[in-house]
């Protein structure tokens, strides 16, 4: 039975992509048919994901070395009686934080606009009559027909095109319209150059068309998008791991200060509380907040002029790459 996807549909002519979905494009599947692939691959949505909770977004941003090694330095230094300095370090705090959660939480509502997008209704062929049906539940090998003005539904591999112009933007990034094709296209054309296939969020310009569903909900092209951005899993960037190695450079630094400092006073004939305060106070001071505090504000309003210009950013870090 056909899955939910249908690997490289826009290398296929439209024939073979059809006897690979055991579909007829004149007739469409019989309802029977519908009921066992939707069975199998399962509705025409995106998956929802739980809301993001600002205490979670916070956690997540105190977490990063960098802003747990000045939050210690803070609390330390305010411990010490340096109140006006610690209370100083811990301000310089909120830039960091409240950037990167406010970053965070603007592309997880960014996806759930991702979510909802999708088109309510599609215009489908069955047993050789069209009929208006939700969406969700399209399933491969249906016979999809698109015009002017529609939101297309799912992945679909057109069959027929007449004028078909379609608005990508959303997945592509284009602002220009592009015409739409029936023959294939090279093999490894690259997404953006693709023509033959006619991808799930994208708008209708004009003209009219129709095809064969090749893959939907999380497999459309649009899904693997909104799961890249919901998944959990997170790899640190260079500017992220550069910024662990400075840590870890400051450490041993402050390390290395306090045993020097605890070191000369004891020599010295100090007490050995005063020795340990002085050497915890120097280590402190030896630490930079003002770097991360200016790293945050710039890619704060690096991500504010990305966003402007319709460029989605998760995380801060991800933009030493733009």
């Amino acid at each position: 039975m056909p899955t939910r996807s249908i690997e490289r549909p826009h290398e296929l002519t439209a024939g073979a992509v059809a006897l690979a979905l055991a579909t007829d494009t004149a007739t469409g599947l019989a309802p029977d048919e519908v009921e066992r692939r939707l069975a199998s691959a399962g509705p025409n949505e995106l998956a929802a994901s739980p809301p993001p909770s600002l205490p979670r977004l916070v956690l997540e941003a105190v977490s990063e070395p960098f802003v747990l090694l000045l939050l210690v330095a803070g609390l330390a230094a305010v411990g010490l009686g340096e109140v006006r300095d610690g209370l100083l370090v811990l301000a310089g705090l909120i830039p960091i934080v409240g950037a990167d959660v406010i970053t965070e939480y603007r592309a997880d509502k960014a996806l759930d606009e991702l979510r909802t997008a999708a088109a309510p209704v599609a215009r489908v062929r069955r047993a050789g009559t069209a009929t208006d049906i939700p969406a969700a539940g399209l399933v491969p090998g249906d016979i999809v027909l698109i015009r002017a003005g529609d939101i297309v539904p799912a992945d679909v591999r057109l069959t027929a095109a007449s004028g078909l112009t379609m608005d990508r933007s959303a997945l592509t990034g284009e602002s220009v319209a592009e015409a739409a094709a029936v023959g294939p296209d090279a093999a490894g054309t690259a997404l953006i150059d693709r023509r033959s296939v006619a991808y799930s969020g994208s708008s209708v310009v004009r003209g009219a068309g129709e095809g064969i569903v090749v893959a939907t909900g999380g497999a459309t092209e649009t899904g693997k998008i909104a799961g890249g951005l919901g998944g959990a899993e997170r790899r640190r960037s260079p500017l992220q791991r550069e910024l662990d190695r400075l840590v870890r450079i400051l450490l041993v630094v402050a390390i290395g200060l306090i045993a020097i400092t605890v070191g000369s006073g004891f020599l010295r004939g100090n007490p050995p509380g005063a020795n340990l305060l002085a050497g915890i106070s120097a280590a402190i001071a030896a630490i930079p907040e003002e770097p991360p505090i200016l790293l945050a504000v710039i890619l704060g309003f690096g991500a504010h002029r990305l966003l402007r210009r319709g460029v989605l950013v998760r995380r801060l870090s991800a933009e030493e790459t733009h």
